[in-house]
């Protein structure tokens, strides 16, 4: 049995207290709604108490329901799609009322003794109802409206609305038809009517709130930002009720899009099986323009509308099948949660009465008592690792609390069965990655409130998988000489699938040292991952770096785990390249350059002292790949005037390191 929640807007979240500590799972106010309601409601004041209950009549064969009509006796008429059928539910008793030949019913209306007209698409017959059992008789036949979305008993005579494009129609009970206005707009959707009986229409495409002012004539009274006008109520003090829906990208609504489908019979019954996707939003719209919105959810659609008196209004979803509630101080409540897919009809006030959902179709009365103790139960949550549960903390009383667990995010036979709470709240389940909690009522005026459950996981530790270095200007790039740098870029990467706070230490060491140096000194530990080094004042070799990470700050001794990796060796050089020959012969100039720790890399020459004149110098070999090289250069080659000239050489090694002579040549 599925019961009714009224809910206050509560949800359901997991936070960490301590990082490696005891940490808890939080019933609070973000995703509660998520959970599941068994005849349980929650107040404004986030309070969980007994709610509402409601029963479920299945009604076989249909898949959707598009409209739906209370007879003087309390049973319901329910427009179904896509058999164009018309079912009687009374009580738990359903009955096949009506055939009416078409793919889809899709509004009702009565006339002032009772009787029951009914909408069909796409062939726009407007048929009048019966006895059950009897054939429907069909009352006019709209050509020129082939798809009838909303229809109205008003001074005499039915009003239709349809498209495309919109058009309002009005039909008297001998077949006669006149046409009250045509819209700039792809199809009417939704009609209503005030007390003087002046008509109002909402349309889809554009999503426009029309008033019919004479025969042939409508005005806009509002223009919305939706795309669609689903429902419309009008109130007693003027104003009017819309419930609007905007379709996004995915395009019009479903039902503006059957408006362009004409009576093409396969194209109109996948477009009825169709299932779309938008937001919601209810207004109110005072005589005069002003509006205001009472309630919107951006992840579903708003499919019906019901006012309930004394300025509270419903609605029924397109997804999740539920039905919310709002006044016009903006207090929205969940009043109904139901496992279908939308909720295509309201039939009640107040809780008496049933609501109407398809995908499959069933009818949910509302019971005045509930046929099993009321409850709540959370979604699964998810403690982040196989945990071990402690005490249940919640204010509450007459009721009782349950929980089960499992390692696996959906219900299956490797979950524990459901338990009580222990003596003290002490949770009885197993340790697990995922816990349920479940509230059952002991008595009618049972509460509870700001429910926690306490947990620890398992120390994981940190692990440190790749610690890097580098110097800038390690390596040339094209012609350009590499820049020297005595500061070193450090870091690393960890894996810390628990979050727990992780502190590093950072040590050096020469690879032909034993000892290795702390980097921060006086601050031995960071929890960052990366750091400068400044090689300035160390010896030149291959280094290595070493990571330590340790999560000993958030957990006790004997407990707290750590691990280190260490980089790959790299070369710390800080002295110049030497060139050991220099030597000049007439015109002829030869040098050797060697480095002790990086290869050679580039190497140029200036004469007399012009930049401009530098010229590159090539390895004899062709090839600068080695740490001693030999370079030659012919000065009589060079477009020189006859004479002394100074030459100076500059060689680059891969660290950045340049080295500098000079020497006299002639040509």
């Amino acid at each position: 049995m599925k019961y009714t929640p009224i809910v206050f807007a509560l949800f359901l979240t997991s936070t960490l207290a301590v990082a490696g500590g005891t940490r808890t799972l939080s019933v609070g106010t973000d995703k509660f709604k998520e959970g599941d309601f068994d005849g349980t409601s929650l107040d404004a004041t986030g309070t969980l108490r007994a709610g509402w209950a409601h029963g479920s009549v299945a009604v076989n064969g249909p898949q959707g329901v598009f409209c739906t009509h209370r007879l003087p006796d309390g049973s319901l008429l329910l427009g179904t799609s896509p058999d164009g059928k018309v079912y009687r539910v009374q009580g738990k008793e359903v009955s096949l009322y009506a055939e009416t030949g078409e793919l889809a019913v899709t509004a009702f209306a009565a006339d002032d003794s009772g009787r029951v007209y009914a909408a069909t698409l796409p062939g726009g017959k407007i048929l009048a109802l019966g006895k059950s059992g009897a054939k429907p008789e069909v009352v006019a036949t709209l050509k020129d409206m082939p798809n009838v979305f909303a229809l109205l008993w008003s001074k005499g005579a039915l009003v239709a609305g349809g498209g495309s494009p919109a058009k309002i129609l009005r039909i008297t009970p001998a077949g006669a038809i006149t046409t009250l206005a045509t819209l700039e707009d792809q199809s009417v959707v939704s009609l209503t009517q005030n007390a003087n009986g002046t008509v109002f229409a909402g349309t889809s495409s554009k999503g426009r709130l029309y008033e019919v002012v004479s025969n042939g004539k409508a005005r806009v009274l509002q223009d919305f930002a939706e795309s669609e006008l689903k429902e419309l109520v009008a109130e007693p003090d003027g104003s009017l009720i819309v419930a609007a829906n905007d379709y996004g990208s995915s395009g019009s609504s479903s039902l503006s899009s059957l408006a362009d489908l004409g009576a093409e019979t396969s194209a109109v019954k996948k477009a009825l099986s169709s299932k779309r996707s938008g937001k919601g939003a209810l207004y109110k719209v005072w005589p005069g323009g002003r509006s205001e919105k009472l309630m919107a959810h951006s992840d579903t659609t708003y499919v019906s509308l019901s006012a309930q008196g004394a300025g509270r209004y419903c609605v029924g979803t397109g997804s999740e099948g539920r039905v919310y509630c709002a006044n016009t101080d903006h207090a929205v409540t969940l009043v109904a949660d139901s496992a279908e897919r939308q909720v295509s009809g309201l039939a009640f006030k107040a809780g008496v009465g049933a609501f109407v959902s398809s995908d499959p179709v069933v009818v949910h009365p509302f019971l005045s008592k509930a046929e099993e103790a009321p409850s709540w139960a959370s979604r699964v949550l998810d403690a982040g690792g196989v945990a071990q549960f402690g005490r249940l903390s919640r204010e509450a009383t007459g009721v009782t609390f349950e929980t089960r667990t499992g390692n696996s995010d959906g219900h299956d036979d490797g979950w524990s069965a459901w338990e009580k709470t222990q003596p003290g709240d002490l949770v009885a389940s197993p340790p697990g990655r995922y816990l349920q909690v479940r509230a059952k009522w002991n008595e009618p005026s049972g509460s509870a409130r700001d429910v926690r459950v306490y947990y620890t996981l398992p120390n994981g530790r940190a692990v440190v998988t790749q610690v890097l270095a580098s110097l800038k200007g390690l390596e040339t790039k094209g012609d350009t000489a590499p820049v020297h740098s005595t500061s070193a870029k450090l870091s690393w990467k960890v894996d810390n699938d628990d979050g727990d706070t992780v502190r590093y230490r950072v040590s050096t060491k020469r690879e032909d040292y034993k000892t290795w140096t702390p980097l921060l000194r006086g601050e031995e530990w960071t929890t960052k991952t990366d750091a400068e080094w400044d090689t300035a004042l160390v010896p030149d070799g291959r280094y290595r770096v070493r990571v330590e990470a340790t999560d000993a700050a958030v957990n006790a001794p004997g407990v707290a785990l750590s691990h280190e990796a260490t980089s790959e060796a790299f070369i710390v050089d800080n002295t110049a390249p030497v060139i050991s020959v220099l030597s000049v012969a007439g015109s002829k100039v030869e040098v050797t350059v060697s480095d002790a720790l990086s290869l050679l890399v580039r190497a140029e020459v200036l004469v007399d002292g012009r930049s401009e004149s530098a010229l590159p110098l090539e390895p004899v070999d062709g090839m600068w790949d080695g740490l001693t090289e030999t370079l030659r250069l012919n000065v009589g080659e060079l477009t020189l005037p006859p004479g002394e000239h100074g030459l100076t050489v500059r060689v680059w090694d891969a660290a950045g390191n340049v080295t500098v002579r000079s020497a006299v040549a002639r040509k």
